[in-house]
Formats: C-alpha cells, structure tokens, sequence
C-alpha cells in the first residue's frame, strides 16, 4: 500500500526567503515532470495537487504509526526540493506516511552563501521541532537527509527531545552530509541522538563536492558561527569519527560507497536534472541508494556489494 504523502513547508519563497512556522500540505498524483526555473510549487497548489492542511483538528498525519522525514540539502530550490522529496516518497520504503520538509538553503546568487546558512537551518531545525512534538508519542519516526539536511535534522532531535525526554525515534539515514567527521559527538546532539534506535551514515570518498568546497566554506563558516568547531572534515566523506565511549556505538552503522562507483555529492537524492529525464531522475547511482533505503526500513542487510563496511575511526572530539 502506498504511503500518504505529505509536504511541509518552512519556507516562503521559491529561491531563498526567510524560514516560516510549518505548513502542511497533502500531496495527491504524481509529481510529473521535473522542470528547470518553473515553481511547480505553486502550480501544483493551483492545481489541487498541494492541499493545505490544518493539523489542529484530529488530522490523520497525527495518528499515523510509521512517519519518515526527508530533509533536502543546501542550494536546493523549493520546486527542486519539493519534486526530489515528493518522488523519494513514493518508492517502496515501507513507512504509512512520508513528509518532504522544504527549508530555504540556496539564494539567488547560488552557493556563495554557504558559510551563512546554518542559521536558517537551526531556525528551520527549531520549527521542524515544534512540528514534531505534535505527533502521537507512539509513532515510529524516522529520517533521511542529504547534505546539509542533517544540520536541520539534528537541530529539530536536539529540540524535541529537549521538550519531551521520554519520546523516542527509530532510525536516521544521514547522507553525504555536509558537517563536520565529529558532529554526532558533540554534546548539544548528544540526547536527542540517544533517542535513536539506529543511526546510519552513507558517505563516499569521491565526493568532489566535500572534497574540493566542503573545507573552504566549513573554514569561513567557523568565523561566523564561533560555536562550531572541527577539522574542515565531512561527516559525508570520511564517515563518523567517534568518541571511544560514546553511547552511540552501539547503534551507530557506517557504510562508504565502494570509490570505484564514483558516488558524487548529486547521486543521493533523485535529481534527474543532471542527466535529463531520461532516467526519470534515478541513474544507476541513485538506485544503489534507493535500494538500501528500502532495505533498511526492513531492518535488512544491505545487499549491494558497492556498500563497504570500513573500519570505527575513533578519536578526540572538538567540544565547546
């Protein structure tokens, strides 16, 4: 059975704009044709396709027992972000509902605002939480990030478990992230971590985006935000390193894509832009990763040959 579909919305504006209170929205058909510098958004809310929803009175989304999460990553329009998270929704992954959530991490003037952004992601982060905290206690929730998404996600875990100690989640699936080797050790994510029943990193050393951007814009972001701290290494790239008592040990998984398959930062999501529609916005690389998405929500081993298992990295943590 195919899982309800929903969006919801911390933004205002197709391309940049402030963080908003969330909007929900259900999503009906399928999301078409992906197109370049078209807000689908908007028509598909003209269309009937988006119908907000008031989560106040008894909405279904608030009874449901397994919701995912989606968070989308920097540079990421709304309609972009909306038609990646929309068709990632509707694969096989064994949840009664999934949730794109939109936050505004691009510009007009595209990546050069990089090393700005994480104050709309915490902001983003903060009212994902409020969302949150208004689901069923028992409800089994997950998440999927790319790319920056895990600093939204990790903000929200922080916030929400801040608010009810006693919720618990079930996994998240952080990929190509865009945040420090350390960040799942720092302290101010340590609860909301904790909440977790599983915890698994996808990252690739043939991620020319955090080989080659990821340091220079962590670097000018440290400047501005003196509260992070790191080695200008991408949780993406290098995989976790962890503290030797960490309480996330138990739990925490690290997968590294096989270098010989050139998973490049794009090859996460569906993103069809790149190579046409052709594809229908899922190449071979992005399967690989729909394939242990689907695997995993089964609580399965992962199959494909090109997920290696390298070995736990341990060392100092940067604390503030």
């Amino acid at each position: 059975m195919a899982p309800a579909r929903y969006l919801l919305s911390l933004r205002r504006d197709e391309v940049g704009g402030p963080v908003t209170s969330p909007i929900l929205y259900a999503v009906g058909g399928d999301p078409g044709a992906p197109t370049n510098g078209v807000d689908k958004f908007d028509a598909q809310l003209r269309s009937g396709q988006l119908q907000r929803q008031d989560v106040e009175f008894n909405n279904p989304i608030l009874r449901y027992g397994r919701v995912l999460f989606i968070a989308h990553g920097f540079n990421t329009s709304r309609s972009r972000g909306m038609w990646s998270g929309e068709e990632l929704g509707r694969q096989d992954l064994n949840y009664e509902c999934v949730v794109a959530c939109l936050w505004p991490g691009d510009s007009h003037i595209g990546g050069a605002i990089y090393p700005f952004v994480l104050g709309d992601a915490r902001d983003a982060g903060d009212r994902l939480a409020t969302f949150l905290a208004r689901l069923s206690m028992r409800a089994d929730i997950d998440f999927v990030t790319h790319s920056f998404g895990v600093r939204v996600v990790l903000q929200a875990v922080r916030r929400l478990i801040d608010a009810q100690p006693e919720r618990r989640l079930g996994q998240a699936v952080f990929m190509g992230s865009a945040a420090d080797e350390s960040i799942l050790e720092w302290r101010e994510y340590k609860k909301g971590l904790e909440a977790f029943a599983r915890v698994l990193v996808l990252s690739s050393t043939e991620d020319s985006t955090l080989k080659d951007l990821y340091p220079k814009g962590d670097w000018v972001e440290d400047q501005f935000y003196r509260s992070e701290r790191g080695r200008h290494r991408a949780l993406g790239r290098y995989g976790p390193l962890r503290a030797p008592d960490s309480v996330l040990n138990p739990k925490l998984e690290h997968v590294e894509i096989d270098r010989r398959y050139e998973q490049d930062h794009n090859n996460y999501m569906p993103w069809p832009w790149d190579k046409g529609l052709a594809t229908g916005g899922w190449e071979p690389k992005r399967v690989r990763v729909r394939t242990a998405l689907e695997e995993r929500s089964r609580n399965k081993a992962l199959s494909d040959p090109a997920m290696l298992t390298p070995p736990d990295r341990f060392g100092d943590i940067p604390q503030n």
